[in-house]
């Protein structure tokens, strides 16, 4: 439960400079994201998949992208979140271990700011 309210905050975090990324639709029973909401969410998922390997190996955190997006100071303060939340996990004894709790801890990020656009942002109706 923790780490769903913590997701939904951190994407709200992320979400604050983010104006484009408001517009979800209702597609029978299924919600349907944007292309910039899913990419958007997408880039905060590769961020804690990072943040949570560089803990998990004890290697330095670094994010190659970067060089051809520079991030927003925003995604600056999520990603100092994001490493005090890694912080809080155990390091794993095997390589596949380590490799499992990156992929569950980017897909609850991902899933957390997608949670939080439905939840704050009505249905655009227009679609």
């Amino acid at each position: 439960m923790t780490s769903k309210i913590i997701s939904i905050a951190l994407a709200g975090a992320c979400l604050l400079a983010c104006s484009n990324a408001w517009s979800w639709w209702m597609n029978g029973d299924t919600v349907e994201y944007s292309t910039a909401e899913w990419e958007y969410c997408k880039l905060g998922g590769t961020d804690a998949a990072l943040t949570m390997l560089s803990r998990q190996k004890g290697t330095p955190l670094s994010y190659p992208y970067d060089n051809v997006y520079p991030p927003s100071e925003t995604q600056k303060k999520v990603r100092v979140w994001l490493v005090g939340y890694a912080e809080t996990y155990p390091i794993e004894s095997t390589e596949e271990k380590k490799m499992a709790v990156a992929d569950k801890f980017s897909k609850d990020m991902q899933r957390g700011c997608l949670q939080y656009l439905k939840l704050v942002k009505p249905e655009d109706l227009a679609k």
